[in-house]
């Protein structure tokens, strides 16, 4: 099992942040699945998407819905990705994928609400 970071109960979204500049392959950030992630009384320090490089020259978001409360906290605290994290995140990307959609959240793609 896994040692995750962070207390699952205070990750919070962090409403009205703007992000700005552009992903490595050149594409606008967005504010990811669930909108800029932070911890309770931490809000100046948020996370949005956290790129991952594959080693193909192909980047995928290591926040995706698939992940665990626990998961995301873990991120947003500065954990490093875990085995099962990662997976989740290559597996999502894969499914996004084949439906000819990309890896990260689209500017059109609203915010998803945080597992429970």
């Amino acid at each position: 099992m896994d040692n995750l970071r962070g207390d699952p109960h205070d990750l919070i979204t962090v409403p009205k942040t703007r992000i700005h500049g552009l992903r490595e392959n050149g594409s606008p950030k967005g504010i990811g699945y669930f909108g800029p992630l932070a911890l309770v009384d931490e809000e100046d320090c948020y996370t949005a998407e956290l790129p991952f490089n594959i080693g193909t020259g192909w980047w995928v978001p290591l926040v995706v819905p698939t992940l665990t409360r626990a998961e995301l906290t873990h991120l947003v605290a500065g954990g490093k990705y875990t085995n099962t994290i990662l997976h989740k995140a290559m597996m999502h990307a894969q499914h996004r994928h084949t439906l000819g959609l990309p890896a990260f959240a689209t500017l059109e793609e609203r915010p998803l609400p945080l597992p429970d």
